[in-house]
């Protein structure tokens, strides 16, 4: 049998009411899941072109300045803030491009 991470496999789900979503169980695993996890879901047009999971991390990892910076780009989210990107790509150059400046933070929008 193949690597766990490298093995390519299929799940489907079925949106319930209220547009709920049960996880198989080998899929959860899969991902090393755990309640309050949250999943990214990067659409291109109607395609899913990526699902990443995304743990949780405690607090106490970050400094009161990423705490206040996390803060405000929840709120810019919340309030329907974002960027519209053509690819991943451009996401993973900007990724890039921002964790190689120095001090300063730059704003995501275009």
């Amino acid at each position: 049998m193949g690597d766990l991470n490298t093995q390519q496999r299929v799940f489907r789900m079925k949106i319930a009411s209220k547009r709920q979503v049960t996880l198989p169980q080998k899929l959860v695993s899969q991902l090393r899941l755990s309640e309050g996890d949250e999943l990214e879901i990067v659409t291109n047009g109607s395609e899913i072109t990526e699902v990443r999971p995304l743990k949780l991390v405690p607090t106490t990892f970050f400094t009161e300045k990423i705490l206040k910076l996390l803060d405000e780009r929840r709120k810019e989210f919340e309030a329907g803030g974002g960027f519209e990107l053509p690819d991943v790509s451009e996401l993973r150059r900007r990724g890039k491009s921002r964790g190689s400046s120095k001090g300063g933070t730059s704003g995501a929008s275009s």
